[in-house]
Protein backbone atom coordinates (compact mmCIF):
# COMPACT_ATOMS: atom_id res chain seq x y z
CA UNK A 1 0.00 0.00 0.00
CA UNK A 2 1.34 3.40 -0.93
CA UNK A 3 2.01 5.90 1.85
CA UNK A 4 1.36 9.54 0.91
CA UNK A 5 3.22 12.24 2.86
CA UNK A 6 2.30 15.95 2.70
CA UNK A 7 3.88 17.95 -0.08
CA UNK A 8 6.36 20.81 0.56
CA UNK A 9 6.79 20.24 4.34
CA UNK A 10 8.65 22.67 6.57
CA UNK A 11 11.35 21.57 8.98
CA UNK A 12 9.69 20.15 12.12
CA UNK A 13 6.30 19.37 10.46
CA UNK A 14 4.69 16.13 11.68
CA UNK A 15 2.09 13.77 10.22
CA UNK A 16 0.39 10.56 11.44
CA UNK A 17 0.06 7.70 8.96
CA UNK A 18 -1.29 4.27 9.93
CA UNK A 19 -0.86 5.11 13.62
CA UNK A 20 2.81 6.11 13.31
CA UNK A 21 4.04 9.67 13.78
CA UNK A 22 6.57 11.05 11.26
CA UNK A 23 8.60 14.29 11.54
CA UNK A 24 10.20 16.17 8.63
CA UNK A 25 13.88 16.90 9.54
CA UNK A 26 14.48 19.10 6.50
CA UNK A 27 15.63 16.17 4.40
CA UNK A 28 13.32 13.24 5.06
CA UNK A 29 10.36 12.04 7.05
CA UNK A 30 11.60 10.29 10.22
CA UNK A 31 9.49 7.89 12.26
CA UNK A 32 9.31 9.05 15.89
CA UNK A 33 6.65 6.72 17.30
CA UNK A 34 4.60 3.70 16.42
CA UNK A 35 0.89 3.12 16.81
CA UNK A 36 -0.23 3.21 20.43
CA UNK A 37 -2.05 -0.11 20.09
CA UNK A 38 1.17 -2.07 19.51
CA UNK A 39 2.39 -4.30 22.33
CA UNK A 40 6.15 -4.21 21.95
CA UNK A 41 7.35 -7.63 23.04
CA UNK A 42 6.04 -11.19 22.78
CA UNK A 43 7.56 -14.52 23.77
CA UNK A 44 6.57 -16.33 20.58
CA UNK A 45 5.18 -15.51 17.14
CA UNK A 46 2.10 -17.54 18.16
CA UNK A 47 1.32 -14.85 20.72
CA UNK A 48 1.14 -12.01 18.21
CA UNK A 49 -2.34 -10.38 18.11
CA UNK A 50 -4.58 -11.35 15.19
CA UNK A 51 -7.28 -8.72 15.54
CA UNK A 52 -7.37 -4.94 15.88
CA UNK A 53 -4.33 -4.58 13.67
CA UNK A 54 -3.42 -1.41 11.83
CA UNK A 55 -1.17 -1.30 8.82
CA UNK A 56 2.35 -0.44 10.09
CA UNK A 57 1.98 -1.91 13.57
CA UNK A 58 5.35 -3.18 14.88
CA UNK A 59 6.04 -5.99 17.38
CA UNK A 60 9.18 -7.61 18.75
CA UNK A 61 9.32 -11.35 19.49
CA UNK A 62 12.06 -12.22 21.93
CA UNK A 63 13.00 -15.56 23.43
CA UNK A 64 14.78 -17.77 20.95
CA UNK A 65 13.27 -15.93 17.97
CA UNK A 66 14.62 -12.37 18.32
CA UNK A 67 12.75 -11.00 15.29
CA UNK A 68 10.90 -7.84 14.38
CA UNK A 69 7.39 -8.13 12.87
CA UNK A 70 5.41 -5.48 10.93
CA UNK A 71 1.65 -5.72 10.33
CA UNK A 72 -0.07 -5.03 6.98
CA UNK A 73 -3.37 -4.53 8.80
CA UNK A 74 -4.52 -8.15 8.56
CA UNK A 75 -1.41 -10.19 9.47
CA UNK A 76 2.30 -10.01 10.29
CA UNK A 77 5.40 -9.85 8.13
CA UNK A 78 8.79 -10.95 9.47
CA UNK A 79 11.47 -8.28 9.04
CA UNK A 80 15.04 -9.32 8.30
CA UNK A 81 17.44 -8.00 11.01
CA UNK A 82 21.21 -8.17 10.92
CA UNK A 83 24.05 -7.23 13.27
CA UNK A 84 27.52 -7.75 11.91
CA UNK A 85 30.25 -8.73 14.38
CA UNK A 86 32.90 -6.19 15.28
CA UNK A 87 36.17 -6.37 13.39
CA UNK A 88 39.50 -6.46 15.25
CA UNK A 89 41.91 -4.61 13.01
CA UNK A 90 45.04 -5.04 15.12
CA UNK A 91 46.44 -6.10 18.50
CA UNK A 92 49.82 -4.43 18.91
CA UNK A 93 52.35 -3.33 21.49
CA UNK A 94 53.92 0.13 21.53
CA UNK A 95 56.45 -0.93 18.89
CA UNK A 96 53.73 -2.30 16.58
CA UNK A 97 54.76 -5.83 17.53
CA UNK A 98 52.20 -8.62 17.35
CA UNK A 99 51.73 -12.00 18.99
CA UNK A 100 53.72 -13.76 20.34
CA UNK A 101 54.87 -11.12 22.82
CA UNK A 102 58.04 -11.40 24.92
CA UNK A 103 57.78 -9.63 28.26
CA UNK A 104 60.66 -7.56 29.60
CA UNK A 105 62.78 -9.14 32.34
CA UNK A 106 63.34 -5.82 34.15
CA UNK A 107 59.65 -5.35 34.96
CA UNK A 108 58.89 -2.83 32.19
CA UNK A 109 55.20 -3.25 31.23
CA UNK A 110 54.07 -4.29 27.77
CA UNK A 111 51.16 -2.06 26.66
CA UNK A 112 48.76 -3.72 24.22
CA UNK A 113 46.32 -1.59 22.21
CA UNK A 114 43.36 -3.13 20.37
CA UNK A 115 42.06 -1.33 17.31
CA UNK A 116 38.52 -2.51 16.44
CA UNK A 117 35.55 -1.21 14.46
CA UNK A 118 31.86 -2.08 14.27
CA UNK A 119 30.01 -2.15 10.90
CA UNK A 120 26.93 -0.55 12.51
CA UNK A 121 29.08 1.94 14.46
CA UNK A 122 27.75 0.65 17.77
CA UNK A 123 29.76 1.22 20.94
CA UNK A 124 32.25 -1.53 21.79
CA UNK A 125 33.18 -3.20 25.08
CA UNK A 126 36.65 -4.72 25.55
CA UNK A 127 37.68 -7.54 27.87
CA UNK A 128 40.23 -10.34 28.26
CA UNK A 129 40.48 -13.84 29.66
CA UNK A 130 43.35 -16.21 30.38
CA UNK A 131 42.71 -19.13 28.03
CA UNK A 132 45.97 -21.06 28.43
CA UNK A 133 48.59 -21.22 31.16
CA UNK A 134 48.27 -19.00 34.22
CA UNK A 135 49.33 -15.49 35.18
CA UNK A 136 50.57 -16.56 38.61
CA UNK A 137 53.57 -14.38 39.48
CA UNK A 138 54.56 -14.16 35.81
CA UNK A 139 52.48 -11.05 35.13
CA UNK A 140 49.54 -8.87 36.12
CA UNK A 141 47.03 -7.35 33.67
CA UNK A 142 45.23 -4.02 33.97
CA UNK A 143 42.81 -2.44 31.50
CA UNK A 144 41.64 1.00 30.40
CA UNK A 145 39.02 0.53 27.65
CA UNK A 146 40.91 -0.92 24.65
CA UNK A 147 44.39 -0.59 26.23
CA UNK A 148 45.79 -3.47 28.30
CA UNK A 149 48.94 -3.21 30.42
CA UNK A 150 50.80 -6.46 31.11
CA UNK A 151 53.36 -6.00 33.90
CA UNK A 152 55.85 -8.88 34.26
CA UNK A 153 57.39 -10.22 37.45
CA UNK A 154 61.09 -9.75 38.10
CA UNK A 155 61.85 -12.59 40.52
CA UNK A 156 63.83 -14.51 37.94
CA UNK A 157 63.66 -17.33 37.13
CA UNK A 158 60.80 -18.12 39.51
CA UNK A 159 58.41 -15.78 37.63
CA UNK A 160 59.24 -17.15 34.20
CA UNK A 161 56.27 -18.54 32.31
CA UNK A 162 54.02 -18.57 29.25
CA UNK A 163 50.32 -17.77 29.10
CA UNK A 164 47.62 -17.00 26.53
CA UNK A 165 45.25 -14.04 26.66
CA UNK A 166 42.13 -13.94 24.53
CA UNK A 167 40.97 -10.37 23.94
CA UNK A 168 37.25 -9.89 23.25
CA UNK A 169 35.36 -7.03 21.58
CA UNK A 170 31.55 -6.96 22.11
CA UNK A 171 28.96 -4.73 20.38
CA UNK A 172 26.01 -5.80 22.53
CA UNK A 173 25.09 -8.65 20.20
CA UNK A 174 28.18 -10.21 18.67
CA UNK A 175 31.75 -10.74 19.88
CA UNK A 176 35.07 -10.80 18.03
CA UNK A 177 38.13 -12.39 19.66
CA UNK A 178 41.90 -12.43 19.23
CA UNK A 179 44.21 -15.00 20.85
CA UNK A 180 47.69 -13.80 21.86
CA UNK A 181 50.65 -15.51 23.50
CA UNK A 182 52.91 -13.93 26.14
CA UNK A 183 56.22 -15.27 27.45
CA UNK A 184 58.47 -14.13 30.28
CA UNK A 185 61.81 -15.88 29.89
CA UNK A 186 64.95 -15.02 31.78
CA UNK A 187 68.28 -15.80 30.20
CA UNK A 188 70.19 -17.66 32.86
CA UNK A 189 73.63 -16.04 33.11
CA UNK A 190 76.39 -18.34 31.99
CA UNK A 191 78.11 -18.19 35.35
CA UNK A 192 75.42 -20.15 37.18
CA UNK A 193 72.96 -22.90 36.37
CA UNK A 194 70.62 -25.54 37.70
CA UNK A 195 73.25 -28.14 38.60
CA UNK A 196 75.61 -27.60 41.55
CA UNK A 197 78.89 -29.44 42.03
CA UNK A 198 81.05 -29.62 45.16
CA UNK A 199 84.66 -30.62 44.48
CA UNK A 200 87.28 -31.90 46.90
CA UNK A 201 87.42 -31.30 50.64
CA UNK A 202 89.06 -32.74 53.77
CA UNK A 203 89.70 -34.81 56.09
CA UNK A 204 91.51 -36.67 54.66
CA UNK A 205 91.70 -34.64 51.46
CA UNK A 206 89.21 -35.76 48.84
CA UNK A 207 89.18 -36.15 45.06
CA UNK A 208 85.41 -36.60 44.92
CA UNK A 209 83.04 -34.34 42.98
CA UNK A 210 79.40 -34.42 44.12
CA UNK A 211 76.41 -32.93 42.31
CA UNK A 212 72.73 -32.14 42.77
CA UNK A 213 69.93 -30.21 41.07
CA UNK A 214 69.57 -27.08 43.18
CA UNK A 215 65.85 -26.42 42.66
CA UNK A 216 64.88 -30.03 43.36
CA UNK A 217 66.87 -30.34 46.57
CA UNK A 218 68.13 -33.78 47.57
CA UNK A 219 71.16 -35.67 48.73
CA UNK A 220 74.17 -35.15 46.51
CA UNK A 221 75.27 -37.90 44.09
CA UNK A 222 78.77 -38.81 43.02
CA UNK A 223 79.73 -37.00 39.80
CA UNK A 224 83.39 -38.03 39.34
CA UNK A 225 86.82 -37.17 40.69
CA UNK A 226 89.41 -34.40 40.56
CA UNK A 227 92.83 -35.09 39.09
CA UNK A 228 94.39 -34.62 42.56
CA UNK A 229 93.09 -34.69 46.11
CA UNK A 230 92.81 -31.19 47.53
CA UNK A 231 90.71 -28.84 49.63
CA UNK A 232 90.34 -25.07 50.18
CA UNK A 233 90.29 -24.67 46.42
CA UNK A 234 88.77 -21.79 44.46
CA UNK A 235 86.09 -22.38 41.88
CA UNK A 236 84.17 -20.65 39.12
CA UNK A 237 81.90 -21.56 36.20
CA UNK A 238 81.31 -20.50 32.61
CA UNK A 239 77.98 -22.35 32.60
CA UNK A 240 79.30 -25.29 30.58
CA UNK A 241 82.37 -26.09 32.66
CA UNK A 242 83.20 -25.92 36.34
CA UNK A 243 86.78 -25.01 37.25
CA UNK A 244 88.49 -26.09 40.49
CA UNK A 245 91.59 -23.99 41.12
CA UNK A 246 94.57 -24.95 43.25
CA UNK A 247 94.08 -26.06 46.80
CA UNK A 248 95.84 -27.61 49.74
CA UNK A 249 96.89 -31.20 50.25
CA UNK A 250 97.56 -31.98 53.90
CA UNK A 251 97.95 -34.99 56.12
CA UNK A 252 96.89 -34.43 59.69
CA UNK A 253 99.03 -36.29 62.24
CA UNK A 254 98.25 -35.22 65.78
CA UNK A 255 97.73 -31.64 64.71
CA UNK A 256 100.85 -31.44 62.53
CA UNK A 257 100.44 -30.77 58.82
CA UNK A 258 102.76 -32.04 56.15
CA UNK A 259 101.93 -29.58 53.38
CA UNK A 260 102.41 -29.53 49.65
CA UNK A 261 100.62 -27.20 47.30
CA UNK A 262 98.92 -27.54 43.96
CA UNK A 263 98.64 -24.98 41.20
CA UNK A 264 96.52 -27.22 38.97
CA UNK A 265 93.23 -25.98 37.51
CA UNK A 266 90.83 -28.89 36.95
CA UNK A 267 87.77 -28.68 34.71
CA UNK A 268 84.59 -30.77 34.62
CA UNK A 269 81.58 -30.60 32.26
CA UNK A 270 78.35 -29.96 34.18
CA UNK A 271 76.13 -31.88 31.75
CA UNK A 272 78.31 -35.01 31.62
CA UNK A 273 79.13 -37.06 34.69
CA UNK A 274 82.77 -38.06 34.84
CA UNK A 275 86.20 -37.17 36.09
CA UNK A 276 87.73 -33.72 35.80
CA UNK A 277 90.61 -33.05 33.44
CA UNK A 278 93.67 -30.83 33.83
CA UNK A 279 92.81 -27.45 32.33
CA UNK A 280 96.04 -25.62 33.13
CA UNK A 281 97.89 -23.97 35.98
CA UNK A 282 97.90 -20.87 38.11
CA UNK A 283 100.89 -18.55 37.72
CA UNK A 284 102.79 -19.99 40.68
CA UNK A 285 102.90 -22.89 43.09
CA UNK A 286 99.96 -21.63 45.09
CA UNK A 287 97.66 -22.71 47.86
CA UNK A 288 94.56 -20.92 46.63
CA UNK A 289 92.89 -20.65 50.05
CA UNK A 290 90.00 -18.59 48.72
CA UNK A 291 86.35 -19.63 48.52
CA UNK A 292 84.73 -19.14 45.13
CA UNK A 293 85.91 -17.22 42.10
CA UNK A 294 84.60 -14.90 39.38
CA UNK A 295 83.45 -15.48 35.81
CA UNK A 296 81.27 -13.79 33.20
CA UNK A 297 81.57 -16.74 30.83
CA UNK A 298 84.44 -15.43 28.72
CA UNK A 299 86.79 -14.55 31.57
CA UNK A 300 87.21 -16.47 34.83
CA UNK A 301 89.47 -15.80 37.76
CA UNK A 302 90.36 -16.22 41.40
CA UNK A 303 92.28 -14.73 44.31
CA UNK A 304 95.72 -16.34 44.42
CA UNK A 305 95.64 -16.04 48.16
CA UNK A 306 98.79 -17.90 49.18
CA UNK A 307 101.91 -18.99 47.32
CA UNK A 308 104.92 -21.10 48.17
CA UNK A 309 108.52 -20.13 47.68
CA UNK A 310 110.61 -23.14 48.59
CA UNK A 311 109.19 -24.28 51.92
CA UNK A 312 107.83 -20.85 52.86
CA UNK A 313 104.29 -19.69 52.29
CA UNK A 314 103.11 -16.12 51.93
CA UNK A 315 99.69 -14.64 51.34
CA UNK A 316 99.20 -12.40 48.33
CA UNK A 317 96.91 -9.65 47.12
CA UNK A 318 96.88 -10.93 43.52
CA UNK A 319 93.81 -11.55 41.38
CA UNK A 320 94.41 -13.74 38.30
CA UNK A 321 92.22 -14.64 35.36
CA UNK A 322 91.97 -17.04 32.43
CA UNK A 323 90.33 -16.51 29.04
CA UNK A 324 87.62 -19.17 28.64
CA UNK A 325 86.97 -21.82 27.58
CA UNK A 326 90.36 -22.50 25.94
CA UNK A 327 93.33 -22.53 28.29
CA UNK A 328 95.73 -19.62 28.21
CA UNK A 329 98.49 -18.69 30.62
CA UNK A 330 97.26 -17.20 33.86
CA UNK A 331 97.21 -13.41 33.66
CA UNK A 332 97.37 -10.93 36.51
CA UNK A 333 94.09 -9.07 36.78
CA UNK A 334 94.97 -6.64 39.56
CA UNK A 335 95.27 -6.54 43.32
CA UNK A 336 93.04 -6.24 46.36
CA UNK A 337 93.79 -3.83 49.20
CA UNK A 338 96.01 -6.21 51.19
CA UNK A 339 97.62 -9.65 51.09
CA UNK A 340 95.47 -12.21 52.91
CA UNK A 341 94.01 -15.72 52.80
CA UNK A 342 90.57 -17.25 53.31
CA UNK A 343 88.75 -14.66 51.23
CA UNK A 344 85.41 -15.24 49.48
CA UNK A 345 84.81 -14.32 45.83
CA UNK A 346 81.64 -14.15 43.72
CA UNK A 347 80.13 -12.02 40.93
CA UNK A 348 77.15 -10.93 38.88
CA UNK A 349 77.26 -10.58 35.08
CA UNK A 350 79.75 -7.70 35.09
CA UNK A 351 81.16 -7.11 38.57
CA UNK A 352 83.24 -9.30 40.88
CA UNK A 353 83.25 -9.04 44.69
CA UNK A 354 85.89 -10.22 47.16
CA UNK A 355 85.07 -10.34 50.86
CA UNK A 356 87.02 -10.64 54.11
CA UNK A 357 90.18 -12.57 54.77
CA UNK A 358 92.83 -13.38 57.37
CA UNK A 359 96.44 -12.30 58.04
CA UNK A 360 95.40 -8.76 57.34
CA UNK A 361 92.13 -9.21 59.16
CA UNK A 362 89.20 -7.45 57.54
CA UNK A 363 85.44 -7.48 57.14
CA UNK A 364 85.66 -5.38 53.97
CA UNK A 365 84.04 -6.14 50.64
CA UNK A 366 85.86 -4.90 47.52
CA UNK A 367 84.73 -4.88 43.90
CA UNK A 368 86.11 -4.85 40.36
CA UNK A 369 84.78 -4.99 36.79
CA UNK A 370 85.42 -8.41 35.25
CA UNK A 371 86.16 -7.19 31.72
CA UNK A 372 88.39 -4.33 32.92
CA UNK A 373 91.61 -5.54 34.54
CA UNK A 374 92.63 -3.39 37.47
CA UNK A 375 92.79 -3.13 41.23
CA UNK A 376 89.75 -3.68 43.42
CA UNK A 377 87.96 -0.76 45.10
CA UNK A 378 86.13 -0.46 48.43
CA UNK A 379 82.49 -1.61 48.35
CA UNK A 380 81.29 -1.89 51.98
CA UNK A 381 81.59 -3.97 55.16
CA UNK A 382 80.14 -7.15 56.62
CA UNK A 383 78.80 -6.55 60.12
CA UNK A 384 81.01 -4.97 62.79
CA UNK A 385 83.54 -7.79 62.95
CA UNK A 386 87.25 -7.17 62.74
CA UNK A 387 87.61 -10.37 60.69
CA UNK A 388 85.29 -12.29 58.38
CA UNK A 389 86.71 -15.30 56.55
CA UNK A 390 86.07 -18.69 54.96
CA UNK A 391 82.53 -17.82 53.82
CA UNK A 392 80.62 -19.70 51.15
CA UNK A 393 79.72 -17.18 48.44
CA UNK A 394 77.26 -17.22 45.54
CA UNK A 395 75.22 -14.74 43.50
CA UNK A 396 72.44 -14.24 41.04
CA UNK A 397 72.24 -11.28 38.65
CA UNK A 398 71.18 -8.92 41.45
CA UNK A 399 72.46 -10.08 44.83
CA UNK A 400 75.61 -11.62 46.29
CA UNK A 401 75.30 -13.75 49.42
CA UNK A 402 77.84 -14.86 52.01
CA UNK A 403 77.08 -17.61 54.54
CA UNK A 404 78.86 -20.16 56.75
CA UNK A 405 81.43 -17.59 57.84
CA UNK A 406 84.09 -17.43 60.51
CA UNK A 407 84.78 -14.29 62.52
CA UNK A 408 87.65 -13.49 64.87
CA UNK A 409 85.98 -15.43 67.72
CA UNK A 410 83.16 -17.65 66.44
CA UNK A 411 81.15 -19.06 63.52
CA UNK A 412 77.83 -17.15 63.40
CA UNK A 413 74.92 -18.67 61.48
CA UNK A 414 74.14 -15.35 59.79
CA UNK A 415 73.70 -15.03 56.03
CA UNK A 416 74.73 -11.65 54.61
CA UNK A 417 73.66 -10.10 51.32
CA UNK A 418 74.55 -7.09 49.15
CA UNK A 419 73.18 -5.70 45.89
CA UNK A 420 76.15 -6.20 43.58
CA UNK A 421 75.70 -3.02 41.56
CA UNK A 422 75.07 -0.78 44.61
CA UNK A 423 77.93 0.07 46.97
CA UNK A 424 77.14 -0.35 50.65
CA UNK A 425 77.35 -2.55 53.71
CA UNK A 426 75.93 -6.06 53.80
CA UNK A 427 72.55 -6.72 55.40
CA UNK A 428 71.36 -9.79 57.29
CA UNK A 429 68.78 -11.90 55.43
CA UNK A 430 68.63 -15.19 57.36
CA UNK A 431 70.57 -18.00 58.99
CA UNK A 432 72.11 -21.32 58.04
CA UNK A 433 71.00 -24.47 59.89
CA UNK A 434 74.22 -25.04 61.85
CA UNK A 435 77.21 -22.90 62.74
CA UNK A 436 80.11 -23.73 60.43
CA UNK A 437 82.63 -22.22 58.01
CA UNK A 438 84.73 -23.46 55.07
CA UNK A 439 81.66 -24.56 53.08
CA UNK A 440 81.11 -24.38 49.32
CA UNK A 441 78.44 -22.20 47.73
CA UNK A 442 76.49 -22.36 44.45
CA UNK A 443 73.43 -20.66 42.94
CA UNK A 444 70.84 -21.34 40.24
CA UNK A 445 69.64 -17.73 40.34
CA UNK A 446 66.69 -18.48 42.63
CA UNK A 447 68.38 -20.43 45.41
CA UNK A 448 71.80 -20.52 47.03
CA UNK A 449 72.93 -23.90 48.29
CA UNK A 450 75.69 -24.26 50.90
CA UNK A 451 77.50 -27.61 51.09
CA UNK A 452 79.78 -29.11 53.75
CA UNK A 453 81.93 -27.06 56.10
CA UNK A 454 83.64 -27.23 59.47
CA UNK A 455 81.25 -27.08 62.43
CA UNK A 456 81.35 -26.23 66.12
CA UNK A 457 79.56 -29.45 67.02
CA UNK A 458 81.33 -32.20 68.93
CA UNK A 459 84.47 -30.07 69.44
CA UNK A 460 84.69 -29.44 65.73
CA UNK A 461 84.08 -31.76 62.82
CA UNK A 462 83.38 -31.75 59.12
CA UNK A 463 79.78 -31.48 57.96
CA UNK A 464 77.98 -33.14 55.07
CA UNK A 465 74.91 -30.93 55.27
CA UNK A 466 73.37 -29.17 52.27
CA UNK A 467 71.48 -25.99 53.18
CA UNK A 468 69.36 -23.92 50.79
CA UNK A 469 67.58 -20.55 50.88
CA UNK A 470 65.80 -18.24 48.42
CA UNK A 471 68.10 -15.39 47.40
CA UNK A 472 65.70 -12.64 46.34
CA UNK A 473 63.28 -13.21 49.21
CA UNK A 474 65.76 -13.71 52.02
CA UNK A 475 65.00 -16.49 54.46
CA UNK A 476 66.51 -18.97 56.86
CA UNK A 477 68.07 -22.03 55.27
CA UNK A 478 66.43 -25.40 55.22
CA UNK A 479 68.37 -28.64 55.11
CA UNK A 480 67.77 -30.36 51.76
CA UNK A 481 70.13 -33.33 52.15
CA UNK A 482 73.78 -34.19 52.46
CA UNK A 483 76.96 -34.51 50.47
CA UNK A 484 78.14 -38.06 49.83
CA UNK A 485 80.51 -37.65 52.81
CA UNK A 486 81.29 -35.08 55.46
CA UNK A 487 84.03 -32.63 54.52
CA UNK A 488 85.11 -29.02 54.82
CA UNK A 489 86.64 -26.89 52.11
CA UNK A 490 84.73 -28.21 49.07
CA UNK A 491 84.71 -25.92 46.02
CA UNK A 492 81.15 -25.07 44.96
CA UNK A 493 80.06 -24.08 41.44
CA UNK A 494 76.98 -24.39 39.24
CA UNK A 495 76.20 -24.70 35.55
CA UNK A 496 73.88 -26.11 32.89
CA UNK A 497 72.86 -29.73 33.19
CA UNK A 498 72.12 -30.08 29.48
Amino acid sequence: MAVNFPDSPSNGDTTVINGATYTWDGVKWDTTSFASNVTATYDSPLNLPTTGLTNGDVAWVGGSTNKLYISNGTGWLSATLTNSAPVINSVQDASAGTTPFSLATDGTPTVITIDATDPESFGLTYSYSVTSGALGTTATVSQADNVFTITPGTNDPADAGTFELTFSVYDGVNTATSVNDFTLAFTVPVWYGERATFSGGDFPEKTIIDYLTIATGSNAISFGNLTEARYYSSSFSDGTYGYTVGGLEAYNTQGNFAVSSWNVIDRHTFATLGNATDFGDTSGDGIDGSRGGFSDGSRGGYHLSEQRTGTAFASTDVLEYQTLPVYSSATTFGTISSARVDTSVTNDATRGLIMGGRNTDTNEIEYFTIQTAGNASAFGDVGTFSEVANAAAASNDTYACFGAIATETTKPTTIYQVTVQTLGNASTIGNITEARDNAGGASDGTYMVIGGGYTLANSGQSSAWLDRFTINVGSDCTNIGSLTNARSGPAGASGAAS
